[in-house]
C-alpha cells in the first residue's frame, strides 16, 4: 500500500476560495510514481455525486494533478474552486469531502488520502 505524507499538513488545513490551492504528496525513496495517473475528487458528503473532478488532464482553467517520481501534486485554479458550494450562512466555511487516488499502469488503484476538505469564503 502507498503511503505519503503531505507537506505543509495541508490535509488538515482549509482552503481559501479566492487563492490557487497546491498540496504535495511526497512518498518515500523507494517509490517511482512517474509512470502513475491520480485524480482528486470533492463531493458534498461521503457518496454524493462529485463535484469537482481534477487530474492528470487539465480543466479548462488550469487546475491539474501531476505525479513525479515520489510525488503527487494537486493543483485547483480559483475558477474551479468558485465552482464549489457556498456555506449556508456564507460567512461559515463549506465543508465536504476529499478522495485522492494514484492509478498504476496495470490499472490498480490506490487511495493515498481522504477526509474532510474545508473551503473558507476568503475576500
Amino acid at each position: 500500500m502507498l503511503r505519503g505524507s503531505c507537506e505543509m499538513s495541508c490535509c488538515s488545513e482549509s482552503v481559501v476560495k479566492t487563492e490557487t490551492m497546491v498540496w504535495t504528496y511526497t512518498f518515500p525513496v523507494n517509490y517511482d510514481l512517474s509512470t502513475f495517473t491520480s485524480s482528486f475528487r470533492i463531493a458534498e458528503s461521503e457518496g454524493a455525486t462529485v463535484l469537482l473532478t481534477v487530474d492528470e488532464t487539465p480543466t479548462v482553467n488550469g487546475s491539474r494533478t501531476l505525479c513525479s517520481e515520489r510525488e503527487v501534486q494537486v493543483r485547483i485554479e480559483i475558477p474551479d474552486l468558485q465552482t464549489l458550494p457556498d456555506a449556508d450562512p456564507i460567512s461559515d466555511p463549506w465543508v465536504g469531502v476529499f478522495e485522492m487516488d494514484v492509478t498504476s499502469v496495470t490499472g490498480t488503484v490506490t487511495r493515498i488520502d481522504y477526509g474532510e476538505f474545508v473551503l473558507e469564503k476568503g475576500v
